[in-house]
């Protein structure tokens, strides 16, 4: 459980104003930690490095909550995580339906994935039409033994396209389908940055993360609930962040979760290096198509691997990609405390791309058209005590996913 993670400060922050506005919280101190919202954030928010209480609470998720490393033949499952979801991104399912995978052979557990969930997700019809025929159809066959259903493993995608909002909002692509996971994107584009490169603490423009924010309400000058959003081109003073480049010839479909490499050289306790892959246009104005969040050990040195949260995005001609890590991603995840300086050389990211001339298609058993069904909201206020055990978890956990 060492080190702890990065907390993601806005949505635990707003989860406690909206419990504390439409319900009861807890007394600190009257049930299990995992439940005691007030305690949980104060803690969180009181930084590194963190007390007994947070670590109590990190071995509580890992032991209590979560169907990870359950014994015993799992049941059918159908899982779904929004690529733009900044709460439940789609390493989230991910973990699970890799697990399953590991350890049993053909675990019946199929992947939906789309812009759809929590914000910044754009919610679109398509997809949540889609992905409710797809539950239909996966609850029918298990549970009613009517036709088959979608097969065991497969995986459906959406595309996130902009704009995503709005009446000049751009149709879905989709759904990509795959029998697995692994078979989705299987080829791969790479880039990077000779040299080495350094990231400091309170570097970096402070102005982005502001921006992408994914709660408005508690940051209404900046906030957004738009996966399409693009910023100015930012003002980073030199040598406070990490970059790399790649001018994109021939346009190409990315699904799944980036990749980065590093060697890092720091000095300090409790840094952190914070991805943003964006999308920039020939005017210079950057697009977050995903980002992620890596927690330093101190004074770590060595080689560095983790993905960022993940998208399916078609990144056209003409365009550039940009990769930063930056020293914070406030105000999504907690602003560091502490000073510290990162040395990076090597630095490199590989993004999974659908095979060339692939198109929306169906996997046989599933139909994934759309066309019919209500969406389930994902957010609401008689969410919210639902959501605590599965967000406090996020919350403490931004670590160094590789699946």
């Amino acid at each position: 459980l060492e080190p702890i993670g990065v907390y993601l400060k806005s949505y635990m922050d707003a989860l406690l104003l909206l419990a504390e506005s439409r319900g009861y919280v807890m007394n600190t101190g009257t049930g299990p930690v995992e439940w005691d919202l007030e305690a949980i954030v104060e803690a969180l928010n009181a930084g590194e490095p963190y007390d007994a209480f947070v670590a109590q609470l990190a071995e509580a998720h890992l032991t209590r909550h979560g169907a990870l490393g359950i014994d015993g033949t799992p049941a059918p499952m159908l899982l779904q995580n929004g690529f733009t979801d900044d709460v439940f991104p789609p390493r989230e399912g991910l973990k699970l339906y890799n697990d399953l995978h590991r350890r049993f052979e053909n675990p019946d557990v199929v992947l939906l994935m789309g812009d759809y969930g929590h914000s910044r997700s754009a919610n679109r019809d398509l997809a949540a039409e889609a992905f409710n025929d797809i539950a239909t159809e996966f609850f029918n066959s298990r549970l009613k033994d009517e036709g088959d259903g979608p097969a065991p493993g497969s995986v459906f995608v959406y595309e996130m396209t902009c704009p995503a909002v709005g009446d000049d909002a751009a149709l879905e692509r989709g759904p990509f389908t795959a029998p697995s996971w692994r078979e989705l994107a299987p080829e791969r584009v790479g880039f990077g940055a000779d040299g080495v490169q350094t990231v400091a603490w309170l570097g970096g423009d402070p102005s982005v993360g502001l921006n992408f924010d994914p709660i408005p309400q508690t940051n209404p000058l900046f906030g957004t609930f738009d996966p399409c959003k693009t910023v100015p081109p930012p003002t980073w003073p030199p040598g406070t962040v990490a970059t790399a480049d790649l001018n994109v010839d021939e346009a190409f479909t990315m699904a799944g979760l980036p990749t980065i490499r590093a060697d890092v050289v720091t000095v300090g306790s409790f840094g952190q290096l914070n991805g943003r892959l964006y999308d920039v246009d020939a005017e210079g104005n950057h697009r977050l198509i995903t980002r992620g969040t890596y927690r330093l050990e101190p004074n770590q040195s060595g080689e560095i691997v983790f993905q960022l949260q993940g998208n399916a995005y078609t990144f056209e001609a003409g365009r550039t990609i940009l990769l930063e890590l930056a020293p914070s991603d406030a105000p999504t995840f907690r602003q560091p405390d502490r000073p510290f300086v990162v040395e990076v050389t090597d630095l490199s990211i590989e993004l999974p791309v659908l095979a060339a001339g692939s198109a929306p298609g169906d996997v046989e058993g599933g139909d994934g058209s759309g066309g019919g069904g209500a969406a389930i909201p994902a957010t609401g206020g008689g969410a919210a005590a639902a959501m605590l055990i599965a967000l406090t978890s996020a919350s403490i956990v931004r670590r160094r996913r590789v699946g």
